[in-house]
């Protein structure tokens, strides 16, 4: 590291971490020594099997649904009254989708579960009784861990949740993997990414959010290179409400993803085509314009005035 450092680098700061890459020269014989080495590997030339995503749609119980006609209705009021912003959308579609999930918020931030087993948490429980393997739960919000755990507790599984730092989350990982617990249950964004659970293969999402990437990451940590088992997942969907909508536009998202991968990859495989001993061309970095320099302060003689 020591010569690397002093060779391609500028200095270190804090424990090591660079500052700042040197430029032109040794840049360029750093990327010639890398290149070859630098390759991405997709699920395709794995030959992973697709995963198998389903929905599972849950009609709301009688109050679920009247509180969530009651606020639908009171968003609506709102949007018409008031300039709607950004941050006004999401705040009702925060709460649609609480509701789904079988709580909600007071103004104080306080959750309140709708009922003692919401139509969510009942789904929820089939699902976990009749997987006979390891299951991932994902989570949007930090009150449906609980809804969650409780689940696990009615049914009779061992669970670990996702949290704290790093080592204590590795640790937890490791465990899992050993088979020391029956379900993993863990926030989209916390546990979606840097862990490899290659040793599960089903996977339950309790809610959804607007993020294709939050979720296709989340996805790639049991479907990834060393899985030897199809992976089988289960979204929950409340059936008319914000549920179908959030999973109309993921899907959405999804494929326009899709299509850009597919035009980048067919460009390149043009391009080698047409010029087979060179290499795709780069884009050149921006040059600065010398005249947005810092100008240096002009140095007065203190003889002259």
């Amino acid at each position: 590291w020591g010569d690397f450092k002093d060779e391609y680098t500028m200095g270190t700061g804090f424990m090591g971490k660079v500052v700042k890459f040197r430029v032109k020269t040794k840049m360029k014989k750093f990327k010639e020594l890398t290149e070859p080495h630098i390759f991405r590997i997709s699920k395709d030339v794995l030959g992973l099997p697709p995963p198998d995503i389903k929905k599972v749609m849950i009609d709301l119980s009688p109050k679920e649904a009247s509180v969530y006609k009651q606020m639908l209705e009171e968003s609506i009021y709102k949007c018409k009254k008031f300039r709607v912003t950004a941050q006004l959308a999401v705040t009702l579609v925060i709460k649609l989708q609480q509701i789904t999930s079988g709580f909600i918020k007071d103004d104080d931030g306080e959750a309140y579960s709708l009922a003692r087993r919401s139509s969510k948490q009942k789904a929820l429980a089939k699902l976990l009784r009749k997987a006979g393997t390891q299951v991932i739960v994902f989570t949007k919000y930090k009150h449906e861990i609980a809804l969650v755990t409780e689940v696990c507790q009615e049914v009779g599984l061992t669970y670990g949740v996702v949290k704290g730092k790093s080592k204590e989350v590795n640790s937890l990982i490791e465990d899992f993997k050993s088979g020391g617990f029956d379900v993993l249950v863990s926030n989209i964004k916390k546990g979606g990414v840097g862990l490899n659970i290659q040793t599960c293969w089903y996977m339950i999402y309790y809610s959804l959010g607007y993020s294709f990437i939050d979720f296709d990451q989340s996805l790639s940590r049991t479907h990834r290179r060393g899985q030897t088992h199809q992976v089988f997942v289960k979204i929950l969907i409340a059936r008319n409400t914000i549920d179908e909508y959030i999973y109309t536009v993921l899907k959405a998202k999804g494929r326009v993803a899709k299509n850009l991968m597919t035009h980048f990859e067919r460009s390149r495989r043009q391009w080698l085509k047409v010029n087979p001993k060179q290499k795709p061309p780069r884009k050149k970095p921006r040059r600065k314009n010398p005249s947005s320099r810092r100008r240096q302060p002009i140095k007065r003689n203190s003889n002259s005035r």
